[in-house]
């Protein structure tokens, strides 16, 4: 219910006052339950009685009473009386089923509406009057304030999160943070430094797009709701230095400092990840490598580094105890005591390595483990992950988003459930009753192996071997496994070699690298020596993928649910419910495979899909029948920091289901609209692309040629893609530029600028079109009109050079004649596009207009005689 109440408050902010009045009414009724209770005798009071070694004697004369209620605590004491006698013990068994019983409504609504207050400051924020946001997306500021975090270099960049503390010349005071980034190397520069520079403040906003990631959301996750990107030519002021790091801040320098000593490499930011739980020096390749392979998991300070220091200080203190300090053994349990002395090397371990997610979930089981063990009670693990993930939400409700919390109480809640599922079944096979056929339980029943099979099976797993390289391999299934949905919503990439790569890479980072690294930690305060040789060593042993779609959360709850019924079908209690949950897991997939079926081939109608690439150009075309064009892919002028393909364009295809793509249109080799292809050309299935065969001096063209040959993508000549074509009933067709436009180039200056020798795309279903102009200005839009004439006449203007003032011009307009005009361009960008004189002109001809930067994606469906536009949002 806890989750449930954040899942509602994300979805549906604002219901603070509906929310308080569940938690008064809850408690009210708590309360009042308790202090006027009913009780019923009921067959689970009996259970409990009967579990408490009460006498079969007493407990049928307690059955007489099962068909009776009574209301008041009176009339329950004088009806057991005369039954059994003494009530005292049976006042108990019924309290505590009532409690169970009458408890858990209020809880429920309790949990469930703390769960959604909690998300409302983050989703629905109240902000004071002097808050940053207040003065976001205006000019220029002087801005001071103090580093809030750990400053973390990027991709060439610095980031880091700011207290900002004044604003402007006249020293405005202000409260909030903002983001801010960087391209200068400030030397030195820590948490608690307070700081001054110059720069605007932007408000964070999101890439408008189905399946984008919502950065506005995480960013507010952190109580970030601006930025400040600082220009090369405006310099970081360090006012006052931080007073101090702080004894914990100083160790992990000097560990990361220890680890630089192993010399320049890769594995020094892999080692700094498994040590001190700072993964920004890993290269983008190494952390590719590690995904690729199924390991991404091993570089996250998680359960595997917790246990390693709980298992070693714990075989540690019991053999000082036992071997060293035999005193102990007759003072106190050794064993508890080790326990408990155990879990403060683990505290610390968590906090000098920055205590993530599932560091939080791992520190906090092995605590009810601990207590547990010396309490000599039963460790239930499923209840400590619940109690885990209980305690983490109520700190932190918006973990619940998060792919570390999702993707590590998946892993585990999988091993747990998986292993106590088979455990019993590899004990069978070493009981000699497990090889009669009646038996459910038994593992061969899996297989049906014949009689000498089962012999040597069972010697074997008495050795030992068998059994504990199963359970390794059902462990790492199981995690495997039950993260798999969440990989592909996050990810969009599995891995076919995880399951063996865990094998090569747990036991060596596991076992090696980690043990050594972290026996450095504890080494350091008494020899610096010792710590550099075991990391050395771990520095030693450190020296194919598979795309998916995006699966929808009714696919991955589909997934869960069959696994539980596959997991359960040899239960004999629950088979007929197992194989009844098969069969309607199993229609449901079916329902959904049509769904989708119908989405990707089987429509009808032609989709345009606008995207929202902030400043550039994008748009999506899935023709009748599931032939899909992708009309450039925006992208930024240097894509190391930001890859528009990736980030934004590939999540989009993936979420429609969309792999291979038939056709991509380069308009023309800038950036803003080439750079996004490039990723969309190395990852996916592209058949053919179509440019104007413009090769321009950039890099990056260069670079996208080079992918279109090593992935053997057709390249058309221009002279070929000129010809119209049509594909299930739409007409495609490239209307400019001229097939000789290079030749005229030294004589028309005009040409010499690539915005005007874009490729003009006219695509037509029925009696409506779309055109795609490009960037083409006046001069290209005069010549376009020449020699086009009345086929340029569309019903929906992709608005040329996105809204620029020297395009659009009066006679190219008169020949489109549209009814709707769609405009590409980033919000609040630095060319201030779309420019105001073009939008009155649009609004003066009577054009609808919508705007990626306002709207998002604009998404534009028609079946060749009506049409529907929507944007992915409401301005």
């Amino acid at each position: 219910m806890l989750m449930l109440g954040i899942i509602s408050g994300s979805f549906c902010p604002g219901g603070s006052i509906l929310a308080y009045l569940i938690i008064f009414t809850s408690l009210f009724f708590y309360i009042r339950n308790f202090l006027q209770p009913s009780f019923e005798l009921t067959d689970r009071s009996l259970h409990v009685l009967e579990g408490n070694g009460v006498s079969k004697k007493i407990i049928s004369k307690l059955e007489k009473l099962i068909n009776h209620e009574y209301t008041t605590k009176t009339e329950c004491k004088e009806a057991i009386e005369e039954a059994v006698g003494d009530p005292s013990f049976l006042h108990k068994a019924m309290a505590i089923e009532y409690a169970r019983k009458n408890a858990i409504l209020p809880v429920a609504c309790l949990f469930f509406a703390w769960g959604y207050l909690s998300l409302q400051p983050y989703v629905s924020p109240e902000f004071p009057s002097d808050h940053v946001i207040h003065f976001t997306d205006k000019h220029k500021w002087l801005i001071v304030g103090v580093v809030d975090e750990k400053p973390v270099r990027q991709k060439g960049r610095l980031k880091f999160i700011l207290r900002v503390e004044t604003l402007g010349s006249s020293y405005t005071s202000v409260t909030g943070k903002i983001s801010v980034t960087t391209l200068q190397d400030v030397q030195g520069l820590s948490e608690g430094d307070r700081i001054s520079f110059v720069s605007r403040i932007k408000s964070i906003r999101n890439f408008n797009n189905p399946g984008g990631f919502d950065y506005e959301r995480y960013m507010a996750f952190k109580k970030v709701w601006a930025s400040a990107y600082i220009l090369e030519n405006y310099h970081i002021d360090v006012l006052e230095k931080s007073p101090g790091k702080g004894r914990l801040e100083e160790f992990r320098n000097k560990i990361s400092a220890l680890i630089d000593e192993t010399g320049p490499g890769k594995h020094v930011g892999v080692l700094k990840a498994l040590i001190t739980g700072d993964r920004s020096e890993i290269s983008e390749p190494v952390r590719k490598d590690f995904s690729q392979a199924g390991i991404a998991h091993l570089l996250a300070i998680s359960g595997l580094h917790i246990d390693i220091i709980w298992n070693l200080t714990f075989f540690f203190v019991r053999w000082l105890f036992f071997s060293r300090l035999g005193f102990f053994y007759w003072k106190a349990r050794v064993r508890s005591s080790a326990v408990i002395l155990s879990l403060f090397p683990v505290m610390m371990y968590a906090l000098f390595s920055g205590m993530s997610i599932p560091t939080q979930r791992a520190l906090i089981m092995f605590t009810i483990l601990s207590i547990s063990f010396v309490k000599e009670e039963e460790y239930d693990s499923l209840n400590a992950l619940a109690l885990a993930g209980i305690l983490i939400l109520f700190i932190y409700p918006y973990a619940l988003f998060s792919a570390s919390f999702q993707l590590s109480f998946c892993a585990i809640f999988s091993i747990i459930y998986g292993s106590s599922q088979v455990r019993h079944k590899i004990s069978m096979i070493t009981d000699d009753t497990a090889d009669h056929p009646g038996n459910p339980n038994s593992l061969m029943a899996f297989f049906r192996p014949s009689e000498e099979e089962k012999r040597a099976a069972r010697k074997a797993v008495r050795s030992g071997g068998v059994e504990k390289l199963f359970s390794l391999f059902w462990v790492s299934m199981s995690a495997i496994l039950g993260t798999l949905p969440f990989i592909m919503l996050h990810y969009n990439k599995v891995t076919l070699v995880g399951l063996f790569s865990n094998f090569i890479f747990i036991p060596v980072i596991g076992f090696i690298v980690v043990p050594l690294g972290l026996l450095s930690v504890f080494l350091y305060p008494f020899s610096i020596q010792w710590a550099l040789q075991c990391i050395s060593i771990s520095g030693f042993m450190l020296a194919n993928t598979l795309q998916t779609i995006t699966p929808s959360y009714f696919e991955i709850s589909c997934f869960y649910v069959l696994g539980w019924a596959i997991l359960n079908l040899r239960n004999i209690y629950m088979r007929k419910v197992a194989k009844l949950v098969i069969g309607l897991v199993i229609i449901a997939g079916a329902a959904d495979v049509c769904y989708w079926m119908n989405q990707r081939f089987w429509h009808e109608d032609l989709r345009v899909t606008v995207i929202d690439v902030g400043q550039g150009g994008s748009s999506l075309l899935e023709i009748p029948g599931g032939e899909c064009l992708l009309v450039d892919g925006g992208g930024f002028p240097d894509r190391s920091t930001f890859d528009v393909g990736e980030r934004i364009v590939a999540p989009l295809l993936l979420k429609k289901r969309i792999k291979t793509i038939d056709k991509i249109v380069l308009s023309h080799p800038d950036s803003d609209h080439m750079n996004g292809l490039l990723h969309i050309a190395g990852h996916f299935n592209v058949r053919e692309i179509w440019t104007n065969n413009d090769i321009s001096e950039k890099i990056n063209s260069h670079e996208f040629m080079k992918i279109l040959d090593e992935n053997d993508i057709r390249q058309p000549g221009l002279d070929e893609i000129l010809h119209a074509r049509d594909i299930k009933g739409a007409d495609i067709e490239v209307l400019y530029p001229p097939d000789d436009f290079v030749d005229h180039k030294k004589e028309d200056g005009w040409r010499k600028k690539s915005n005007n020798n874009s490729l003009v795309l006219r695509v037509t279903l029925g009696s409506l079109s779309f055109l795609f102009p490009g960037d083409i200005e006046a001069q290209a839009e005069k010549e376009l009109v020449s020699m086009a004439g009345d086929r340029l006449k569309s019903t929906v203007l992709i608005a040329p050079h996105h809204g620029s003032k020297t395009s659009s011009s009066d006679e190219f307009l008169d020949a489109v004649s549209p009814e709707y005009v769609i405009i590409s361009s980033g919000w609040n960008n630095r060319f201030q596009l779309p420019h105001q004189s073009v939008l009155d002109k649009y609004r003066a001809r009577g054009y609808q207009i919508y705007r990626t930067d306002m709207q998002g994606a604009i998404s534009i469906s028609t079946d060749g005689e009506s049409l529907s536009v929507s944007g992915f949002r409401t301005p």
